[in-house]
């Protein structure tokens, strides 16, 4: 899930329950965890439908700033500061820049951007650990850097 939202609410519980193995009841899910986020301030809520009672839509469910302060905030921070700051340049580097560094002459900056978009690739898929390829017979330089990274996972095509 990527950008500012909102997202439809079980959607989200799907993403929990994939990513964390967690499991909900998704007929108590308003009143276990949704309310309860509002109520302190961490998310928004709108009903997926527009009269009172019972509907079939989800909700959908936006972040708000306490929860970008409070929770996303510190755990971006915390993740930066156990990434390398070579790794850094990497993952914020555009797309369009990483393209552009496949052509170039350089061998290093080839590596480099072949690096970034297997980042990249993994993000955009949302490619999980149990999901992926592991290879460890193929020697490559920069091998381990990666490999740290991404715990030794490889998208083939």
């Amino acid at each position: 899930m990527g950008g500012p939202g909102p997202y439809a609410s079980n959607d989200v519980e799907k993403l929990a329950t994939a990513t964390y193995g967690l499991k909900f009841n998704e007929k108590n899910l308003p009143k276990q965890v949704l309310y309860p986020l509002e109520q302190s301030g961490y998310i928004k809520l709108q009903r997926g439908t527009k009269a009172l009672g019972r509907g079939a839509k989800p909700f959908s469910v936006s972040p708000t700033a306490k929860l970008v302060k409070d929770v996303i905030g510190p755990l971006l921070e915390q993740l930066e500061k156990q990434t390398e700051s070579d790794l850094r340049v990497l993952l914020r580097k555009p797309l369009s820049g990483i393209l552009s560094d496949l052509t170039a002459k350089d061998k290093h900056v080839r590596g480099l951007a072949l690096e970034a978009l297997a980042f990249n690739l993994e993000a955009a898929v949302e490619v999980r650990g149990d999901a992926c390829f592991e290879v460890s017979t193929v020697e490559m330089p920069g091998r381990r850097r990666l490999e740290e990274s991404i715990g030794n996972r490889e998208v083939f095509t």
